[in-house]
């Protein structure tokens, strides 16, 4: 018996898909790579500050099959090299 063939258009999506779901998880440590800055805040024009003419997009909510596969997908780049993984991850 032979194994299921995958395309490589869908290990690209499923790979994207589980960069987009890690992006979207809360961090909870984050808080403590805080870095603090000794310079006053900026004043912004009003709309600016308010974004008037913006249009916020919808945030991406990951299912929970998303989180269970994200650990998967991202294995798949365990053979790239830094640089080659930081062009996937930006992408």
């Amino acid at each position: 018996m032979r194994g299921a063939v995958i395309d490589i258009l869908d290990v690209e999506k499923r790979f994207l898909r589980g960069c987009k779901t890690c992006r979207a998880l809360p961090d909870r440590e984050k808080r403590f790579h805080k870095v603090e800055t000794g310079w006053p805040d900026v004043v912004r024009d009003t709309t600016e500050a308010y974004s008037y003419s913006d249009v916020a997009m919808p945030r991406f909510r990951p299912s929970p099959f998303d989180v269970s596969d994200m650990l998967t997908a991202l294995a798949w780049a365990r053979g790239l090299q830094p640089n080659e993984f930081r062009l996937a991850w930006s992408r």
